[in-house]
């Protein structure tokens, strides 16, 4: 998957900064790559308004997937951490992760990525990857996640 490699390559370059710090981190598969940017990097604590820094780094980002072939499919993830919290904009934490995946979403799309092949999916405090007993473990869930889906050569 020549494609999805040297997007990653970009996505390295251009993250750095961020990786180097643990505010940003990337994994990948052999048909997946995965991009998970801590809530600190792209909101304030319980918005889903994209702080200004982040639709910079966002923006490189979409210039990044604009590139990839039609046929590749880019699904991003909301998360939060088991706080619970209860607004007149976000009554849960579900409704939270999804606005905020669909935030990530709308900037894509007006940077032109191809809506038909982006989606957005909330995940609430339902999918930790860090205990949530500590405030350190709480920050590490609180996420983003850009997944890229290269079709199955099959």
């Amino acid at each position: 998957m020549l494609a999805l490699q040297q997007v990653k390559a970009q996505l390295q370059s251009l993250l750095q900064p961020l990786t180097a710090s643990n505010q940003v981190s990337m994994k990948s598969e052999p048909l997946t790559l995965t991009i998970q940017l801590n809530d600190s990097v792209l909101f304030s604590s319980g918005q889903a308004t994209l702080i200004p820094q982040a639709q910079a780094l966002l923006k490189s980002v979409a210039d990044s997937l604009v590139k990839l072939p039609a046929s590749f499919n880019i699904v991003i993830q909301g998360y939060t951490d088991d706080q619970p919290i209860s607004t007149l904009q976000f009554p849960s934490n579900w409704s939270l992760s999804a606005e905020r995946a669909a935030t990530v979403v709308q900037l894509f799309v007006d940077q032109f990525v191809d809506g038909a092949r982006l989606s957005a999916q909330g995940f609430g405090e339902y999918a930790p990857i860090a205990s949530n007993g500590s405030p350190e473990g709480r920050a590490q869930n609180r996420r983003v996640a850009i997944v890229i889906h290269a079709p199955d050569p099959q």
